[in-house]
C-alpha cells in the first residue's frame, strides 16, 4: 500500500513540518498551510498512483508506468512525492488557480523562460503569494 511506504518516508525527509496522517480513502497525509491564501496540502493514495490536491485549487498525479512491479511503482511514486514536496517547501514550485477554474504549476525556474506563458492568475509559492517575478 502507497499509504504506509509514503508515511515512514514523509515522517523521515519532513519531521518539522506541522502534518497529520490517514488512511484511504481519507488523505493519506495532510500538511497545514505555511500561509492562509495557499492552504493545507493533501495527500491521497489511489491505489495506483497518489494525488497531491492544493486548498487554493488544483491537483497533481504521480503515477509510474504500469510496466513495473507493484512494490517499484509504489517505491518510485513515493520517491517523486518526496522530491515534489522537498521543491515545494522550498517554494521552488509556483502553483495557480484562476478565475476559469485553470490551475497548474510550473517550477519556478521555468517563469524566466521567455517561451513559458504566464497563467493569467495569481502566482502562489508554499510560503504565499508571488510578488515581483
Amino acid at each position: 500500500m502507497i499509504t504506509e511506504k509514503l508515511i515512514a518516508q514523509l515522517r523521515e525527509h519532513f519531521p518539522d513540518r506541522k502534518v497529520t496522517f490517514g488512511a484511504p480513502p481519507q488523505p493519506s497525509a495532510v500538511f497545514a498551510a505555511a500561509h492562509p491564501e495557499v492552504g493545507d496540502l493533501e495527500i491521497y493514495d489511489d491505489g495506483d498512483e497518489a494525488t497531491i490536491v492544493f486548498q487554493i485549487g488544483g491537483h497533481h498525479h504521480f503515477s509510474p508506468p504500469a510496466s513495473k512491479s507493484i512494490d517499484e511503482m509504489e517505491r518510485e511514486i513515493v520517491e517523486d512525492v518526496v522530491q515534489f514536496l522537498t521543491r515545494l517547501f522550498a517554494n521552488r514550485i509556483v502553483i495557480w488557480w484562476g478565475p476559469t477554474r485553470q490551475s497548474g504549476w510550473v517550477f519556478r525556474e521555468k517563469l524566466a523562460d521567455k517561451s513559458f506563458k504566464r497563467p493569467n492568475a495569481p502566482l502562489y509559492v508554499w510560503s504565499g503569494p508571488l510578488i515581483g517575478e
